[in-house]
């Protein structure tokens, strides 16, 4: 959600790919890009409330195929 959500939208706007087409989306995305306010509420009933770039909530090793967010991570582990 947020700024890598709008970021994937409008590379697909874009003729070229790899870096330089991400780059680009990048740009165009910060051109008027206004911080979300986000609330977060975990199973403990603690609640996070923030302005964020950013939120991603993975069991995958990267972001974006290049962005190794949790790079031990294991998609098949359960727990």
């Amino acid at each position: 959600m947020g700024f890598g959500a709008l970021v994937a939208r409008a590379i697909r706007g874009i003729s070229f790919t790899g870096m330089p087409g991400y780059l680009l989306a990048v740009m165009q995305v910060l051109v008027d890009y206004g911080l979300p306010r986000i609330k977060i509420t975990f199973d403990d009933g603690q609640i996070i409330e923030m302005n964020t770039t950013l939120t991603a909530v993975t069991n995958g090793r990267c972001f974006g195929s290049s962005f190794w967010l949790t790079p031990m991570a294991d998609i098949t582990d359960a727990s």
